[in-house]
């Protein structure tokens, strides 16, 4: 038996926003690396595991 995936309205909410940060992070993690500013980088690469993580729990 599948079990369906139910995208409720406050799922959807919360995927935006999470889009939203990880879009946000991408461009810091760019500017980060064009100044070589290697430990914000790092940081910004975790965050973005991070969120990436919380996608993944939410569409479960």
């Amino acid at each position: 038996m599948v079990k369906e995936a139910i995208l409720t309205e406050e799922k959807a909410i919360y995927l935006g926003q999470l889009i939203d940060s990880l879009q946000e992070a991408e461009l810091r993690l760019e500017e980060s690396y064009e100044k070589k500013d290697y430990a914000m980088f790092n940081k910004l690469k975790k965050y973005i595991l991070d969120v990436q993580g919380r996608m993944d729990q939410t569409l479960k």
